[in-house]
């Protein structure tokens, strides 16, 4: 079972509470004979939790040591038991990991150390409830073997070993396919891409021939994994059949997530991260793919989180006919009531704004539907309300003892333009006028009372004048 404490920041607390630990000291500094004089005298922690961290810090130590470590702390712990780990300096990639011991040496440790766990019982294939993150790039892998952690941390020695214990699975093997890919695409020039040169080669390949017809087993993987630009690539050539795009169309809609706080980090922040240039795709990228993906699947645009990147960008006319042809097919409005769609808009340009919502009023329709929205929710429409109005239909819904949202909106614009507009379309016809009247008086939009009273039915309100 998983442990409770989670993430990176806790383990920096263990190596905190630790910090001053002579055993652990001792690892650190490489001083050996004063680990073999503590470990004599038994001065060592009996905590599980210090002791995996003695065991971690010490994984690419001498095999010596660390045997003596592994024979000294084996009463304090369960080493098949799996706990997080973090490697810092792996390719650039800051690597969390949550396997066992196994898995930590693989990343950071040395194939005699290797040798060593597995002769008290670890298995160098276990990968069942574990798992591997590659910290700033949004890259999770579930049921992770040694090898596959290995591989993306670029540790060749323990690479080697785990391939000579046949330890390499055949490449059905779906994770391993991914952490492949991840060496090949993204590790270039780093020791992640020699490790998954090597793999590939014992099982035949070479990375020149990973395409979709000659093997199709590996287009899932290649969906989650391989840059944007080249699936884009592989969709026009028609490398992949319409069956394949509508099937994996989804699973990268969910992939573009993990890349989309990328887009809204401070430029410094991003220039931190490793080589972002090749290891994200950029705003260009997801558009041409969510275009092109948009021509083979049109359904595809019902889905919101389409509409949410899709209101990313900004468009040349070209795209706007393709754009045009796929909503023509939608076959039901856009609905913007979405807290995510209304703020995209929002931060368009006013133009790209307008536009967006003209292509949509005149191919499928537009609407927004006000009353699920709360009161912060409400800022988007506010300042969008003259384009509201203009293209999209306001679902608005009246309330007997106070004014509507639209209504609500309307007071605080305060301009007669949209006010007339709202009532033309027949926004206000039930709304109450006592509370609408009041909320003008409110809001100090005194300008529109008089268009209230004269373009609006009096009804039982007038009595609160």
């Amino acid at each position: 079972m998983e442990e409770t404490w989670s993430g990176v920041e806790e383990m920096d607390i263990w190596l905190d509470t630790m910090w001053g630990d002579p055993l652990l000291e001792a690892i650190q500094e490489r001083s050996y004979h004063r680990v073999y004089t503590l470990l004599r005298r038994g001065e060592y922690p009996r905590d599980e939790r210090a002791v995996w961290i003695l065991l971690t810090q010490a994984v690419s130590a001498p095999p010596r040591l660390f045997g003596m470590l592994l024979e000294a702390l084996e009463d304090e712990i369960d080493l098949t038991v799996k706990r997080k780990y973090m490697d810092r300096e792996r390719d650039s990639i800051s690597i969390v990991c949550y396997g066992t011991l196994m898995h930590v040496a693989a990343i950071a440790g040395t194939r005699e150390n290797m040798a060593l766990l597995r002769r008290r019982g670890l298995d160098p294939a276990a990968s069942v409830g574990s798992w591997i993150e590659l910290r700033s790039t949004g890259v999770r892998m579930e049921e992770i073997s040694p090898l596959a952690a290995a591989m993306l941390s670029g540790a060749e020695g323990p690479l080697s070993w785990l391939i000579e214990q046949k330890e390499v699975a055949e490449p059905d093997n779906e994770t391993l396919r991914c952490a492949v890919l991840f060496g090949l695409y993204y590790g270039e020039g780093r020791d992640s891409c020699v490790c998954a040169r090597r793999v590939l080669s014992c099982w035949g390949l070479d990375d020149g021939k990973l395409r979709g017809e000659s093997f199709p087993e590996w287009v899932q993987a290649q969906c989650r994994i391989a840059p944007v630009r080249q699936l884009t690539a592989w969709f026009r050539e028609d490398v992949y059949d319409q069956k394949v795009v509508e099937r994996y169309g989804p699973l990268l809609l969910s992939r573009s997530k993990q890349e989309e706080n990328l887009y809204f980090l401070p430029k410094p922040a991003v220039g931190k991260m490793m080589d972002v240039r090749r290891l994200f795709s950029s705003q260009e990228d997801w558009k041409g793919f969510l275009l092109e993906l948009l021509r083979r699947c049109p359904g595809l645009c019902r889905k919101t989180e389409v509409m949410e990147w899709l209101f990313l960008f900004e468009y040349s006319s070209e795209e706007l006919t393709i754009l045009s042809r796929c909503f023509g097919q939608r076959g039901e409005p856009v609905e913007l009531g979405v807290p995510a769609l209304l703020e995209r808009l929002l931060f368009q340009p006013a133009p790209v704004r307008k536009r967006l919502l003209h292509l949509l009023h005149d191919t499928c329709g537009v609407c927004v539907t006000l009353t699920g929205l709360n009161f912060r929710e409400m800022f988007a429409p506010l300042k969008m309300l003259p384009d509201l109005l203009r293209y999209v239909r306001i679902q608005n819904g009246s309330r007997p003892d106070s004014c509507s949202l639209l209504a609500g909106l309307l007071a605080r614009y305060g301009q007669a333009a949209e006010f007339k507009k709202a009532i033309a379309a027949g926004y206000l016809e039930d709304e109450p006028l006592g509370p609408l009247l009041k909320e003008l008086r409110e809001q100090d939009a005194h300008a529109l009372i008089p268009l209230a009273l004269t373009l609006l039915p009096h009804r039982d309100g007038l009595c609160e004048l």
